[in-house]
């Protein structure tokens, strides 16, 4: 075993320094990173700036100008109230100053002989109606007028109040906030009020985080498929480029000589994939960024009504049993351990091939094991209601393709357990070493092979003769 991989090291570092030096890897990564921290930002600011114009639209109304000086009342419903006290309800109009007059008339008359007042009249008839009367020759602004009446509209309540003549006493009990509960019949019975109180907030809590959790389940599984099913996509095939590069460019017999053919293909996928697993890192690295710069750069556009994203996940607690740490690191070591299965996977295609034109017929297998795993957990049954496009069924996380695409998003909404992940996870590395052993047997007996690629049933069969 120990001759098998001799080199591993030296086609790893090289294959690595190759990949992550080309201009279009980088590129890959640098653009790509700059687009995930620009679209949550984009989508935070944008969001908070027409939430913010749209609040604007009432918030640009002018204030109070005080052109309104006097107000002369005809208040004639039973009960007595002092209308000089009404100031004290909001101090924008503490300056005015209340004339109570015994007819509608007398108020008239005196508002015509001022130019900075208005009429209040009070009538009942069934229920109070308030009128408030701009004189013919009043120089009180129509703004300040409807203000001045939005402000009785909202305090009018209190005038009520004190007309009923209740005591305070009787003030204060109609003023206790009064609390309905809604439970089964005989179910709760045997509760303490504490104990009912208790039972009531957890389930309020309960039901919001089931309301978020169906969002995350019917969202994050589609785009964790979607992403997952590219991002295989694109390592494996450049995974099969890379084994069969030395083919093509005629270095076989020079490279052989110092690099068991194992440790070739070794070497080759496991760069692949490191590759891989640094693009995915920058990238995730990127996202939360954006994120987190998106809801700080809200914030500042409007402070009352920005989205602190940090605070919203630490304070909240509306995704307690998601994304926990665990889940977290499960979720990114089986996405890891998947682009390690289709990348050897990807491998056996280009073993196979004797040049870069062969791809499109050996890497028959990758191709159709990711196509038949993306079809597989779109029609593979289980409840849709609550994950869109993507099945629930629990055995997909059992079969190691299939796995690869649905499971880390399970792990991370908490619908599937530590164990299942693990177990998973074990399939995943088991069919992937496997594979790759594989992999390196057809390379190793292929090395030298000269013309067209053979066919699966006959590569078999040669290394069934081996």
């Amino acid at each position: 075993m120990k001759n098998s991989i001799n080199g591993i090291g030296k086609v790893f570092s090289f294959t690595t320094k190759m990949t992550v030096s080309s201009a279009g890897w980088r590129r890959t990564t640098v653009v790509l990173a700059l687009v995930l921290i620009l679209i949550p930002v984009l989508i935070f600011g944008l969001s908070t700036y027409f939430a913010s114009d749209s609040d604007g639209a009432s918030a640009d109304v002018p204030a109070f100008g005080g052109s309104l000086k006097t107000v002369y009342v005809a208040d004639m419903t039973e009960g007595e109230f002092d209308y000089s006290t009404l100031g004290a309800y909001d101090g924008k109009y503490s300056d005015i100053t209340y004339e109570k007059c015994g007819s509608f008339e007398e108020a008239s008359a005196l508002a015509n002989s001022d130019m900075n007042s208005a009429v209040m009249y009070i009538t009942s008839d069934g229920g109070y109606s308030v009128d408030i009367v701009k004189p013919d020759e009043s120089s009180v602004t129509e703004n300040d007028l409807s203000l001045f009446s939005d402000f009785i509209s909202s305090i009018f309540y209190y005038v009520t109040v004190q007309k009923s003549g209740l005591s305070s006493e009787e003030l204060e009990e109609l003023s206790i906030p009064t609390e309905i509960i809604i439970t089964d019949a005989g179910s709760e019975s045997d509760k303490s009020e504490p104990e009912a109180e208790e039972a009531e907030t957890t389930e309020a809590e309960i039901e919001e985080n089931s309301t978020v959790r169906m969002v995350m389940r019917a969202v994050l599984p589609y785009v964790s498929v979607m992403f997952m099913y590219f991002f295989v996509l694109f390592y494996g095939q450049s995974a099969a480029q890379l084994v069969v590069v030395e083919k093509t460019s005629k270095l076989m017999d020079t490279v052989l000589v110092s690099v068991a053919p194992h440790a070739m293909i070794y070497g080759k996928m496991l760069a692949c994939v490191f590759c891989a697993i640094i693009q995915l890192r920058v990238w995730i690295l990127s996202l939360l960024l954006g994120v987190f710069a998106g809801g700080k750069i809200s914030c500042l556009i409007d402070p009352r009504n920005g989205i602190d994203v940090f605070a919203f996940i630490t304070e909240s607690g509306i995704l307690k049993g998601m994304f926990s740490p665990t889940g977290i690191i499960l979720a990114l070591i089986i996405t890891v351990s998947g682009c390690i299965l289709y990348c050897s996977l990807a491998s056996v295609g280009g073993a196979l091939a004797g040049k870069q034109e062969d791809l499109q017929s050996t890497n028959i297998l990758f191709t159709t094991a990711i196509v038949l795993s993306l079809l597989v957990i779109i029609f593979g049954g289980g409840d849709f209601s609550s994950t869109g496009m993507i099945s629930d069924a629990e055995w997909l996380n059992w079969i190691p393709f299939t796995a690869v695409l649905v499971t880390p998003a399970r792990v991370l909404i908490g619908d599937a357990s530590i164990f299942t992940a693990i177990g998973s996870l074990a399939v995943i590395l088991l069919l992937s070493a496997a594979i790759m052993y594989l992999a390196g047997r057809i390379y190793k007996m292929m090395s030298f092979y000269k013309g067209s690629a053979p066919k699966i049933t006959q590569v078999f069969s040669m290394l069934k003769d081996k």
